[in-house]
């Protein structure tokens, strides 16, 4: 007689949940399952659980104490996502919402500020490196590699930061694509984008040039 005939336990199995997203295959991001959406939703494709998360945002500001780890935090975020998929703008174009709620404005608010940055001490260690010569009827001095190196690293800063800004304001026009007036405002806002992305490279090449001023200031240094 086998004792390992029949159910083995009384207790009810558990059933497994559905799964949220397909299995992907080797080397493909997985499938998210699309949720039936308002077609005037001021969110872009890949923000759709971008409404619960402004519930957060309101009743944050309204003095309510929701820290890291609250329940209400549980399935607010955006997990998956596909390759970005353009934004299809309504025919005629109409500026989506009409109103903005508080969130956005403060988003807006974060982005320009990023964008706003004023020159400082980093522009100015900047310009004294680039105002050092360094050709062969200049004298190298030992002090002169401090403020090269200085430079050098404002170059990094602002390039890291124009880089942010420029995701900032992008990362705004992919959340609420038809956030603007019309399709003028629009594309200056992607322009502003293109600009930010034009800095960063600007000071990422600046700090090339420099770390080579600095490598002619070595070798002046070493007597070669």
């Amino acid at each position: 007689m086998s004792f390992f005939t029949g159910s083995s336990s009384s207790r009810p199995r558990r059933q497994p949940s559905e799964p949220t997203y397909e299995t992907p295959t080797y080397d493909q991001q997985p499938q998210v399952r699309r949720y039936a959406q308002n077609q005037q939703s001021k969110f872009g494709n890949h923000f759709q659980k971008g409404s619960v998360q402004e519930e957060i945002y309101d009743r944050r500001a309204d003095g309510e104490n929701i820290p890291a780890g609250h329940p209400d935090l549980r399935d607010r975020a955006h997990s998956f996502h596909e390759p970005i998929q353009p934004h299809k703008y309504s025919d005629p174009f109409k500026k989506i919402p009409q109103q903005w709620s508080g969130q956005m404005r403060a988003e807006r608010s974060n982005y320009h500020a990023l964008c706003d940055r004023k020159k400082d001490k980093d522009s100015e260690a900047i310009r004294l490196a680039s105002d050092l010569g360094m050709g062969r009827k200049h004298k190298a001095r030992p002090e002169q590699g401090t403020i090269i190196k200085a430079g050098i690293s404002g170059c990094e800063a602002w390039a890291a930061h124009s880089n942010r800004a420029g995701q900032a304001r992008d990362g705004f026009a992919h959340k609420y694509p038809q956030s603007y007036e019309d399709l003028g405002a629009t594309a200056t806002h992607h322009n502003e984008v293109t600009k930010s992305r034009e800095r960063a490279k600007g000071f990422r090449l600046k700090a090339t040039v420099l770390a080579g001023k600095h490598t002619r200031w070595a070798e002046k240094m070493a007597g070669k």
